[in-house]
């Protein structure tokens, strides 16, 4: 976190990185064939780009199409898929989206929360009675709009949000594995649609979860087709 309270530093130095890496993968690897390219992206570069990103998801427009721009460059090299724009790719390469990976791990972490998995940061739990189990979204006063805007997108907030966005038979899963968890929340997330924000392609609205959700956030009182 850099001294604004913003991880906008850290984003441009693992950008960086992960371009440094396509470049050498690029250089050293004459094949572009489909299989031997993911699985040298999934092993060397994702790993730079999502350590820890449960923490600082970037919610900057800005930001989420830096990152994505180096999925988008690195498919496009691809030789089965040159001819796709990117939303397409991803589909065609069963691909999430960088965007669509950082929300499935928040809201993996969440529920990993929630099932006294990880240690817990403080996640408030109702089980209301039709919705059932959602996280308290507590209502504070900022001092400023900018720190506001820092708490809203903290992981506590951003996290919460996106798990009650989670199908009601997804969030009430407990006592299971972890893998079992996960292969629920994919079977969901096949059926919504992944268009991250690039620039060129017809605007689609957010692509964020947050706003495919199924249910109301609660809270406390008081408190297709574009340019490769």
């Amino acid at each position: 976190m850099s001294a604004d309270s913003t991880f906008s530093q850290h984003i441009i130095n693992i950008s960086n990185t992960a371009k440094k890496l396509t470049g050498w993968i690029l250089r050293t690897f004459h094949t572009r064939e489909r299989t031997c390219m993911l699985t040298l992206w999934k092993a060397l570069v994702l790993p730079r780009l999502e350590y820890c990103c449960q923490l600082w998801s970037p919610y900057k427009k800005g930001d989420i199409v830096k990152l994505e721009a180096l999925q988008r460059s690195f498919t496009s090299k691809i030789w089965d898929s040159q001819h796709m724009d990117y939303w397409e790719r991803l589909r065609h390469l069963r691909l999430y989206s960088l965007q669509r990976r950082r929300e499935r791990y928040l809201v993996i972490y969440v529920w990993k929360t929630l099932e006294t998995l990880v240690p817990d940061v403080g996640l408030q739990i109702n089980h209301h009675p039709r919705k059932g189990r959602l996280c308290y979204i507590r209502r504070t006063q900022a001092t400023t709009q900018r720190v506001a805007t820092v708490v809203h997108n903290s992981f506590t907030r951003n996290g919460a949000r996106l798990f009650n966005a989670v199908p009601k038979a997804i969030r009430e899963l407990t006592g299971v594995s972890t893998d079992s968890f996960k292969y629920q929340l994919d079977k969901w997330l096949a059926s919504v649609p992944d268009e991250p924000p690039t620039p060129g392609y017809p605007s689609t609205g957010s692509n964020s979860l947050a706003c495919h959700h199924t249910t109301r956030e609660a809270e406390l009182p008081g408190h297709s087709g574009g340019p490769p």
